[in-house]
């Protein structure tokens, strides 16, 4: 079944309230993992999405939608971070079809880390990895864009082998 890349909008309900990016980067300073020269955005003002829409809909909606279009790990060429580009990019989609890109992006990263632990069904090793990290209303959270695994930030284990969060 091909998806149509703008089946998942988000909706009202799934927005729920815009916020700086100076306190976005506060938050992630609180962290002792991370160091402000790792930090880079893009923009000044982001929206919170719904994290039950995050898990209930828009995940799901994404992996369905990689399979559709037969999106899978292969080299160089399709690799962790390009899923997690794509990931990123489907989120920016569906807010800007809701409507809600007036009251700012959504605080969805692309984050490279050494894969010390493994996560989200990837090993650990000596290997870079790429993930994905969003702040919703229950705080931030790392997910795997292959597998749609989502963790909540402090409990990932990986957190101390950060190279750089970019939104």
């Amino acid at each position: 079944m091909m998806l149509s890349l703008y089946t998942i909008v988000m909706g009202a309900a799934a927005l729920l309230r815009p916020i700086h990016y100076s306190q976005l980067e506060a938050e992630l300073q609180a962290s002792p993992a991370i160091q402000a020269s790792q930090i880079e955005f893009s923009d000044r003002q982001y929206i919170l999405p719904s994290h039950d829409w995050l898990v209930s809909e828009f995940i799901p909606y994404t992996l369905d939608y990689f399979e559709s279009q037969g999106l899978m790990m292969e080299g160089e060429g399709m690799d962790c971070d390009n899923l997690s580009r794509l990931f990123q990019n489907l989120l920016m989609i569906s807010n800007s079809s809701g409507g809600g890109t007036g009251n700012g992006d959504v605080p969805c990263a692309i984050m490279k880390v050494k894969q010390v632990e493994a996560f989200g069904g990837v090993p650990g090793g000596d290997s870079y990895h790429s993930l994905v990290l969003i702040r919703t209303e229950r705080g931030w959270h790392i997910i795997e864009p292959q597998t749609g695994e989502i963790a909540a930030f402090e409990h990932y284990s990986n957190r101390p082998h950060i190279e750089w969060i970019f939104f």
